[in-house]
């Protein structure tokens, strides 16, 4: 399931606009007890034309939690240039 996942994100990554140097990747672990995932954590991402500051970076978390709902009890956002990103996912599988 993670390598399907990753795949799909790559190929999302390469069909962003290359003039966006950055791809921020937010990794949010699911609860142990919620049954409605068959895995241990979902990957979301999107390019940015600028590093995101901090508080861009908690509302990002805040309003993608809120949209898949509140099974979710941690997350983590990576920012990366679109290289690094790539190689980075491409190492996970």
């Amino acid at each position: 399931m993670l390598e399907e996942q990753i795949e799909v994100l790559l190929d999302a990554i390469e069909s962003y606009n290359v003039y966006d140097p950055y791809i921020i990747l937010l990794y949010i672990p699911c609860s142990e007890d919620d049954d409605f995932y068959d895995f241990d954590f979902i990957f979301a991402a999107m390019s940015s034309k600028k590093r995101p500051k901090d508080d861009e970076i908690d509302a990002l978390i805040k309003y993608t939690k809120r949209d898949i709902g509140n099974m979710v009890y941690a997350a983590e956002m990576l920012i990366m240039e679109r290289d690094e990103a790539i190689e980075y996912l491409t190492s996970l599988i």
